[in-house]
Formats: structure tokens, C-alpha cells, sequence
């Protein structure tokens, strides 16, 4: 049996984290690319915010982004390699992460442990919703880490986490 709650707090904890690793850096900073070839910070949040979004699509809550923004994030789409009107600026992007945890961690936290293990398909896999859960909260993570060095690019050097 899984723990609603220690599955929820994966996302606060990793929303705690990019609140640290972001702190007094600008949009123009989020744009900077890792050499040789890599993801900026702001491909990196709004990715994150796609993949909390398909988590919140399974447990029947409201999307926060636009269909144009979901695409130009998801797994797949082109790197951002320059700002343009189709992307998110980042105090936007951080509120909308803000948002989506507080969401995630109260549906997950008033999940039954017997909701949990319902069947939910996607693609064409199908697993429980614990395992989805799970598996998000794992690539949330993931890319959570990865703000570590996306913040030095803009020549903070410092260590926040």
C-alpha cells in the first residue's frame, strides 16, 4: 500500500527547492543555455509544470496552462533558445508551479490509500494511479536537481540547497 501523504510531499519538497534555487534570478537569466547542449531553466520549470499538469488531469483537477503553452513544453518540443510571446516569463511560471503543488499535495493527501490503486491508462500502458504518482514525482525530482545548475549559469555561485 502506498502513503497518500508521502507521495504528496514529494512535490512540496521539490517545490521548496526550486523556490530556493530561483531566488533573485530574472526571466533573462532563465533563458541561459547549459553547453554544450541542454535545457534552460525555463524549458526545465514549464516542463516540470507539463508533467505536474498530466498528474492533475488523473485526479480531475483544473489545468493551469493553455494548450499552446502545454505543447511548447512538453516532452519533445524544440529547446527554448530565445525569448518570443509563446513563452511563459518566469515570475509567471514560478506562481504557476506554486500553485500546481499546493494542488497536487492537497488531492494527493485526500486520496483513500484504495484510490491509489485504481487503474489509470496512459498511452497505451496502463498502471496504478500510485505507480503514475509515483513515477511524475520521480521526473519532478529529476528536474527539480537540475535547477541547481541552471542557477549557477547566471553566475550566482553559491550554494542555496
Amino acid at each position: 500500500m502506498h502513503d497518500p501523504e508521502v507521495l504528496a510531499n514529494v512535490f512540496s519538497r521539490n517545490q521548496w527547492v526550486i523556490g530556493e534555487q530561483t531566488k533573485g534570478l530574472t526571466h533573462a537569466d532563465s533563458l541561459l543555455q547549459p553547453e554544450p547542449r541542454g535545457n534552460c531553466l525555463n524549458f526545465i520549470l514549464g516542463h516540470m509544470l507539463v508533467h505536474r499538469e498530466k498528474v492533475m488531469e488523473m485526479l480531475d483537477l483544473k489545468p493551469l496552462l493553455t494548450k499552446e503553452q502545454f505543447q511548447r513544453y512538453d516532452f519533445g518540443a524544440d529547446p527554448v533558445l530565445e525569448d518570443g510571446p509563446k513563452l511563459i516569463q518566469l515570475d509567471e511560471l514560478l506562481a504557476m508551479l506554486e500553485k500546481s503543488a499546493a494542488m497536487l499535495v492537497e488531492a494527493v493527501k485526500a486520496l483513500a490509500p484504495d484510490d491509489l490503486e485504481r487503474d489509470v491508462k496512459l498511452g497505451s500502458n496502463t498502471a496504478t494511479l500510485a505507480q503514475r504518482i509515483e513515477f511524475f514525482g520521480w521526473h519532478d525530482t529529476y528536474h527539480a536537481g537540475q535547477t541547481e545548475y541552471l542557477r549557477q549559469l547566471a553566475g550566482t555561485d553559491d550554494k542555496v540547497v
